[in-house]
């Protein structure tokens, strides 16, 4: 099949205050190759300056970053304030406990519970609700037609196998391969299981050229962009890639200035923008779709976490779970999407709650479509603190969704050894109930599979964010809250179980 390259780039705009600007889109013959900056003295394996701003992984000593691409991001909001493990916006439904409760259990120093908090896990108060949250298939369709337009009709995709994204060798820092790390994990959440985006360990040459099954990233100065990124002096970022002509995307690039953006939420954003480009989404008007990343200048469409749109997060969805390679935006109707729902559904819970204060870690899963997703939200995010001997230890609850919308519940064990920063974290007693139906009260479920999970677990070099290194499948990403880390939240990532837990420390 023929083989159509760099069939447009686009140029990702900021504003110097944050404002956006306008882009000229070509349709260049190709990327000419430049020659790169001069190579510079890089370990991407050197966490040294990884924090959690940008998802650092543990150093386990065995693993590079690719291991940890399907973990979910760890990030904090635009204040520091509050940190969230996953990439859910649950503000409406935290919005809906508020004013579900009459008599103010935020603001009164009482017990009251919401009607959607309806059984208590050992501490834990435990809620499901269905919830309005999501992507109409309307307004999807909608949506992935203007899409198409800028890509020649097509609404583009990688064909049956996901890209590998690796950073351009001598052009990144340690701080670019875990910020681009960072995006890729908040697309992956996004993404079917099948479609998890891979991250490698070793770097592309640095030679300008777009390789099959790559999305390449390098981070250079705009004079070293190719001549197809344009010629507006305000772009920090710009993707190019190769594409059939039946619309299915084989390679690409992706260029940012790391003089010119040089905030972390910002150049997350960049990368985020660009990413989706080579994953192949085109430009839409702002006017028409104002809460995407995908319009000229990618400045609208963010929030004051580190998350995608829930309409960017149902583009990627949808494209990869009901779209075929192909797909004409012409004659793209709701059939094409199959059974789709703006509705989801939650379970979760929360930890050391006291009406009028903003202690207590949340944590649980959403489905919604058939995907499944967990988070864990808390107050003051803190490195756990090293000690040349000895352990600490939290427990609470576990709450998840399987791909069947089925609420799954257990309690939560964990133990850290603080000289070493290794532990492990146990799930035990797991039970479910019926699809869309709320978890019961305890031992009211059926048993979910053996019932229990047991993982190791490593630490990242600041102590602050934590995955798994062994034990049973699954990803797991988790955080310390608190001074004195009184609390603990994460998340778990599994192909029939996506669960948020939450505990609080007993030694």
């Amino acid at each position: 099949m023929r083989i159509i390259l760099a069939l447009a780039s686009a140029a990702f705009i900021l504003g110097s205050c944050g404002g956006g600007g306008s882009n000229s889109v070509q349709r260049p013959s190709g990327p000419q190759t430049q020659q790169p900056p001069a190579q510079q003295n890089v370990n991407p394996y050197d966490r040294s300056q990884a924090t959690m701003s940008y998802g650092a992984a543990a150093t386990s000593g065995q693993r590079g970053p690719s291991s940890y691409a399907s973990n979910e991001p760890a990030n904090s909001d635009a204040t520091g304030q509050f940190a969230v493990v996953g990439s859910v916006d649950v503000s409406k439904m935290i919005e809906r406990l508020e004013a579900e409760d009459p008599r103010g259990c935020l603001t009164q120093v009482q017990r009251c519970y919401p009607p959607s908090l309806h059984t208590v896990h050992g501490g834990a108060e435990v809620g499901h609700m269905r919830l309005r949250d999501g992507v109409s298939a309307s307004e999807l369709i909608r949506y992935l037609r203007t899409d198409a337009r800028f890509n020649d009709g097509l609404v583009r995709r990688w064909g049956n196998t996901p890209p590998t994204v690796r950073m351009v060798e001598g052009v990144a820092t340690e701080q670019d391969w875990f910020e681009t790390l960072m995006a890729v994990r908040l697309i992956n959440s996004a993404l079917p299981p099948d479609w998890q985006l891979r991250f490698s360990d070793e770097a592309a040459a640095p030679d300008g050229q777009i390789n099959s099954g790559f999305i390449e990233v390098g981070f250079t100065r705009r004079e070293n962009w190719p001549t197809s990124c344009g010629a507006s002096s305000r772009a920090v970022g710009c993707a190019w890639w190769q594409a059939t002509t039946d619309g299915r995307m084989t390679g690409a690039s992706i260029a940012v200035d790391p003089i010119r953006v040089l905030g972390v939420r910002d150049r997350a954003h960049v990368l985020l923008h660009e990413l989706l480009h080579a994953l192949g989404r085109g430009h839409v008007s702002p006017a028409d779709f104002p809460d995407t990343i995908t319009h000229p200048s990618g400045d609208e469409g963010r929030s004051d976490w580190l998350i995608l749109s829930p309409l960017d997060e149902a583009a990627l969805y949808a494209v990869h779970d009901r779209l075929s390679v192909g797909t004409r935006g012409s004659s793209l109707d709701m059939n094409d999407l199959g059974p789709w729902s703006d509705v989801s559904t939650h379970v979760f819970g929360r930890i050391d709650y006291v009406p009028g204060r903003q202690q207590t870690v949340v944590f649980g899963a959403v489905w919604q479509n058939g995907l499944s997703r967990p988070y864990a939200i808390a107050l003051n995010p803190s490195p756990l603190s090293r000690q040349v001997s000895g352990s600490a230890s939290w427990s609470g609850r576990m709450l998840g969704l399987t791909p069947q919308a089925e609420a799954v519940a257990g309690a939560m064990d964990m133990t850290i050894q603080l000289a070493s920063l290794h532990g492990e974290l146990d799930f035990t007693e797991l039970e479910k109930w019926a699809p869309h139906a709320g978890p019961g009260a305890l031992g009211t479920g059926a048993r979910w599979g053996d019932g229990d999970l047991h993982y190791v677990l490593a630490l990242d070099n600041g102590g602050q964010v934590f995955v798994e290194t062994g034990g049973d499948a699954g990803e797991i990403t988790g955080v310390f809250f608190g001074n004195r880390h009184q609390r603990v939240g994460g998340t778990l990532r599994r192909r029939d179980l996506s669960a948020g837990f939450g505990g609080t420390r007993r030694q």
